[in-house]
């Protein structure tokens, strides 16, 4: 009996390990972002991906089908932001990305806020 309840913690805590809700599609994402001027984009690994507005600033919505693109994603999200940070081409902090469950957007510092007070999840 206990096996069995550590393995169903260990389920929940992998589901929700990135804090926000799945959703269906990027387009699901920009939908309850408010985006305007959503255009189909490309991000490695990603399953779909948009671009699009909300008041004037750009974000980038990434779809991930599985655990593993989306974290492999991560990573080198993660690996660009100390590339930049320790290079100096950026301000310490200006880019960012906000995870949920099982989709990524990429935002600036001033707007990164604003998809965590909407999604959710967890940024980086």
């Amino acid at each position: 009996m206990r096996l069995s309840a550590v393995v169903v913690l260990a389920l929940l805590l992998s589901l929700s390990a990135c804090g926000g809700d799945s959703v269906e599609s990027a387009q699901a994402a920009a939908t309850q972002l408010g985006c305007e001027d959503v255009e189909t984009d490309e991000v490695v690994g990603a399953d779909e991906t948009v671009s699009c507005t909300v008041d004037g600033n750009g974000y980038r919505i990434a779809w991930f089908a599985d655990d593993e693109s989306r974290d492999l994603y991560r990573r080198a999200a993660e690996n660009v932001q100390e590339y930049t940070e320790n290079a100096g081409e950026d301000p310490p902090g200006e880019f960012g990305v906000v995870f949920g469950d099982n989709w990524g957007v990429e935002c600036l510092d001033t707007t990164c806020d604003e998809v965590l007070e909407i999604l959710g999840g967890e940024r980086i």
